[in-house]
Formats: structure tokens, C-alpha cells, sequence
């Protein structure tokens, strides 16, 4: 997956924070959406704060 360049919102640090304690409290309780070159349309802060708690978990 690529994160989607064109992408015109910006998460603040307070933003990718919620996203994360979101994650971490319950869970994906929402989908990413792909176009057919697997870029992220729809989803750039859920897949970015995913990628962050799993490395995390991994340390």
C-alpha cells in the first residue's frame, strides 16, 4: 500500500493521537480504501497510526 500523495487532509499530532487510542481501545471499526495501483484513498490516518502501534507492540 502507498499513502496517497494527493492527500489534502493533514492529521495534527492531537488528531494521530485519537486515531491511535481509537485503534488501540477497539479496534478497526473502519475499512481503507485502495484504487487499483494500491494507493490509499480513504484512509491515510487509520493506516498510519496501524502501522505505528504494530511497531510499537513489536519493540
Amino acid at each position: 500500500m502507498n499513502y496517497d500523495n494527493r492527500n489534502y487532509r493533514k492529521h495534527s499530532k492531537r488528531s494521530n493521537a485519537l486515531i491511535e487510542k481509537s485503534l488501540s481501545d477497539n479496534g478497526a471499526g473502519r475499512s481503507i480504501t485502495l484504487d487499483s495501483e494500491e494507493n490509499i484513498i480513504c484512509g491515510n490516518g487509520v493506516y498510519k497510526a496501524a502501522a505505528k502501534l504494530k511497531r510499537e507492540k513489536q519493540k
